[in-house]
């Protein structure tokens, strides 16, 4: 596949802004979407089972129910999410390095990670659920403040407990904005997600219903994977004042 740079600025002066974050990893969708959709979709496929049962079961049914399907979607889910983001994350690095964009040389570092990134995804899973099931408040502080551990992760190569704190210190100062960025994100997956399956219903047709489902699916697994990438690289330009070519210098 031929790749098409996206060249990756940061907010003057330094500064962390939440438009700069979306517009830059919009550029970077959308001027390599084959590449990204393929890749997510790749690191999704599991989860296409998971859709064919569920909706063809509410289909048979006529109303959706809760399955043990469903219970297994949940969890699989949650691990194919933070799958998507350890392969996303490499791409969207070539990209903001203007380096080659290769599917496979994504799929393979982020499979590298895999384990620390499934550790670090649930203990970032246990501490906001823990911490909203007391008050709302906590919860939203620990998503704000564990918001990059992912690609902290992946990058500086940490584990789980690492991870957590290295997000918790690059996002520190800016935790406000960054929890403005993942309820924003969240707020526009959901709403388009719910207009999506509603057209797709209209067709009557559970296959297209699957089909169509999967690859939203799978974009937005994508999307949400960039804005953390480019999320983490913006918070470590104006924390530290690092480049991008040394952020990434890991993967060299």
């Amino acid at each position: 596949m031929t790749n098409t740079s996206a060249t990756v600025g940061t907010s003057p002066g330094g500064e962390f802004r939440v438009g700069q974050v979306l517009v830059n990893s919009l550029s970077i969708l959308f001027r390599n979407f084959p590449q990204f959709l393929l890749l997510s979709g790749l690191a999704s496929s599991p989860f296409l089972v998971v859709y064919a049962s569920m909706f063809s079961a509410a289909a048979q049914s006529g109303t959706p129910q809760i399955s043990p399907i469903f219970f297994v979607a949940l969890i699989l889910g949650f691990i194919l999410t933070a799958l998507c983001q350890a392969v996303v994350l490499y791409g969207a690095f070539q990209v903001m390095r203007n380096q080659p964009f290769r599917i496979g040389e994504s799929l393979s570092k982020g499979l590298a990670r895999f384990l620390p990134v499934i550790g670090t995804s649930l203990c970032m899973g246990f501490a906001i659920a823990f911490g909203s099931l007391l008050l709302i408040v906590p919860g939203m502080i620990l998503l704000a403040m564990f918001y990059v551990a992912l690609p902290a992760c992946v990058v500086e190569r940490l584990g789980p407990f690492q991870s957590l704190s290295r997000s918790s210190e690059l996002t520190k100062g800016h935790r406000w904005k960054v929890f403005g960025l993942a309820i924003l994100l969240m707020i526009c997956v959901g709403v388009a997600g719910s207009i999506i399956q509603a057209i797709l219903t209209a067709f009557q047709s559970v296959a297209v219903l699957i089909v169509g489902m999967f690859l939203w699916e799978s974009l937005a697994r994508a999307v949400e994977a960039i804005v953390a990438v480019v999320a983490y690289h913006d918070l470590r330009v104006a924390k530290e004042g690092v480049d991008i070519d040394h952020i990434a210098s890991v993967f060299d």
